[in-house]
């Protein structure tokens, strides 16, 4: 039952981050409501701790790989997005905070992620031999 609440919060978090990003460029109407700002770094990071408290270890390191890399592609897009805004290569449609935001956010939560899921598949194969 852990297992699928994390999954549903780690997704809905993620999903947030997605909702913000395509927001930013017009992919979809409107604004983000606060829901959603406060979705992506809490539902994400309450999501990972179940499943990671819930799972094995080949399985902290796959969550761990998922969390990391689609974080760092959120804040990689980010970023693409605001120098192509900021130069005049794409028309801005809105503000810029939600960029900044995952930005900010999913870098270093990004990075962590990533290092952290090598870790994990180190100390994982250390340990079978």
């Amino acid at each position: 039952m852990l297992s699928a609440a994390g999954a549903l919060l780690l997704a809905l978090g993620l999903g947030a981050g997605g909702v913000l990003l395509a927001g930013a460029v017009g992919v979809i109407p409107g604004q983000a409501g606060l829901l959603t700002w406060a979705a992506f770094p809490v539902f994400s990071a309450i999501g990972y701790l179940l499943l990671l408290g819930a799972g094995s270890p080949a399985l902290a390191g796959m969550v761990t790989r998922i969390f990391g890399l689609v974080t760092l592609l959120l804040a990689l897009a980010s970023a693409v997005l605001l120098l192509a805004g900021d130069n005049g290569w794409i028309a801005a449609e809105g503000a810029s905070w939600p960029l900044w935001y995952l930005f900010l956010l999913g870098l270093p939560a990004g990075v962590a992620g990533l290092a952290a899921a090598q870790r994990i598949g180190r100390a994982g194969s250390s340990r079978a031999d």
